[in-house]
């Protein structure tokens, strides 16, 4: 068991957290930002349609999480960023 993650995406094998993740990090003071709300609503919606299409073939869903970079440090998790920014 364990995760893996990249630039952009992550995933884990460990049970509690069964999906794919796509995460953007982004400056705290950019959150609200026009560009990035844009960018977020086209994320959502594909991770929706790759969410339904894995569904269909055994596949896992996917979530999307929007995370100020702020939050992000070495002793918080995916799961806990999942949790307060997963929506």
């Amino acid at each position: 068991t364990g995760w893996w993650i990249s630039t952009t995406f992550a995933t884990t094998t460990t049970p509690i957290c069964s999906a794919l993740f796509m995460l953007e990090p982004k400056a705290s003071n950019q959150i609200e930002n026009e560009v990035v709300l844009a960018k977020q609503e086209a994320a959502l919606q594909w991770c929706a349609n790759a969410s339904h299409h894995a569904a269909t073939h055994g596949g896992k869903p996917w979530r999307y999480l929007l995370i100020p970079h702020d939050a992000i440090a070495e002793n918080h998790t995916l799961v806990g960023l999942a949790a307060r920014f997963g929506g």
